[in-house]
């Protein structure tokens, strides 16, 4: 099989570097997390290749979890091969806006609920930029994928799918469409061409159609440990459920109720952050035990948290904090919350690795990547039309398009670095907005 250009490799120290610096900039959504990935390690640092993170992106939608999250794990095991290398990534990405989150949970406050109109542009800008960056990498993935007519077709349909019906399975189905359709495609081609005496019709195929798979050198863990930790995730799962379904709840076990409700709600979850919103309000509203907070606090702390940097997972930090008043409570959600898409991402790269050597996978691999880039053009449409039409926006919605256009002609002709320009807009959202800005 044709394989592409060895990706660059860095240091340990230019990894972490970069990713601090994502970790503190990363405003937008989950979204705007995979497009700033793509902006700074494909087509920047080219540390890793189109497909592979397309493929990387695949993954983590069909596994619960929050996507952006697992993909920042996932690439630092990808780049440099090691257990290590993810958890550094990961956590250097996260810890950001869970510091804070937790920080604004401990000092909860009603004028919270009304940020001046400084606040309300920056935030604005931040979002702003954050979607331009989402078209941007939407426009160079499919530029770079999407080359023949099935696969441009492919992404279309994954687009419409994902943006008419935007439910959980919605993502992970759509994928498998995309890569069923490709691998039959594929399949009937090869048939005929050994039927004629034809037989390298998928190597020919792949070189027409610009297969971009690395050659990775390490997943990570063994597939021995990737099955175990599966396993851990599962028996976790099912003894907090009996655990909690047979103990009453006292001051005594809070904190393992709490981890169960985190836990249960992060291993159902498909499709990342705005997904796992209507669970988390009913978890700590209604039920057994409930209410854990008020309706109001956790709205407050969701307008919070979609202005902070890193995932919207964060969230679970400024619940944690609020519930328990201290340190220990915000840990045992955020873990909670993160550790089943976490840990099944470490799991399934060395399973992964394993399938992708088939002809199977090979076949379906155009049509799993074509279908990716559909979603990130789904939700590159759903930001623009619905993310910078809220309801806080709405008086500010002009200013906000032309700082979103602005921002991608920094990034996209400019070569400014995509944390620069979202910085950028969301500077000149506070300065148009403080002004007066329609």
């Amino acid at each position: 099989t044709y394989e592409a250009p060895p990706a660059v490799k860095p240091s340990f120290k230019d990894l972490a570097r970069a990713f601090v610096l994502l970790g503190w900039t990363a405003f937008g959504g989950p979204q705007a997390h995979i497009a700033l990935f793509q902006l700074e390690f494909v087509e920047g640092r080219k540390w890793i290749s189109e497909g592979t993170f397309l493929e990387l992106l695949a993954l983590g939608q069909c596994l619960p979890g929050p996507t952006s999250t697992q993909v920042s794990f996932a690439l630092g095991v990808i780049i440099t091969g090691t257990v290590w290398g993810g958890l550094a990534t990961g956590l250097l990405f996260q810890y950001p806006g869970f510091l804070m989150l937790t920080a604004l949970g401990f000092a909860f406050d009603e004028a919270l609920d009304s940020p001046n109109a400084a606040v309300r542009g920056l935030v604005g800008g931040l979002q702003a930029g954050g979607v331009s960056l989402v078209w941007l990498a939407a426009y160079q993935l499919g530029s770079k994928i999407c080359k023949t007519k099935l696969h441009q077709s492919l992404g279309a349909l994954s687009a419409v799918l994902a943006f008419y019906h935007p439910e959980p399975y919605t993502f992970p189905a759509a994928i498998a469409i995309g890569g069923c359709v490709t691998y039959f495609d594929s399949t009937r081609k090869a048939n005929r061409a050994n039927t004629n005496g034809d037989v390298s019709i998928d190597k020919r195929r792949s070189e027409e159609e610009g297969d971009t798979m690395d050659s990775v050198v390490s997943f990570g863990l063994s597939v021995p440990a990737g099955l175990f930790g599966i396993a851990v995730w599962l028996t976790a799962l099912v003894g907090l459920l009996v655990y909690v379904s047979t103990t009453e709840y006292s001051e005594n076990n809070e904190g393992i109720f709490w981890f169960e409700s985190a836990f249960r709600t992060g291993s159902l979850i498909f499709g990342g952050g705005q997904v796992v919103l209507p669970m988390l309000l009913d978890e700590v509203t209604h039920g057994k035990s409930r209410p854990w907070m008020t309706e109001e606090e956790f709205l407050t702390g969701l307008a919070l948290a979609q202005a902070m940097p890193g995932p919207l997972f964060n969230f679970a930090a400024y619940i944690g904090a609020v519930i328990d008043g201290g340190v220990g409570g915000a840990v045992v959600w955020w873990l909670g919350l993160f550790s089943p898409g976490v840990l099944l991402i470490f799991s399934m790269l060395p399973l992964w690795g394993k399938f992708r050597k088939s002809i199977t996978y090979k076949r379906a691999l155009p049509g799993l990547n074509s279908s990716a880039v559909g979603l990130v053009f789904a939700a590159a449409f759903q930001l623009l039309f619905k993310g910078l039409g809220t309801e806080s926006n709405k008086d500010f919605s002009q200013s906000l398009v032309c700082i979103g256009m602005s921002v991608f002609h920094l990034t996209a002709n400019l070569k400014v670095p995509a944390p620069v320009s979202i910085i950028t807009g969301g500077l000149v959202g506070l300065v148009a907005k403080v002004l007066g800005g329609s």
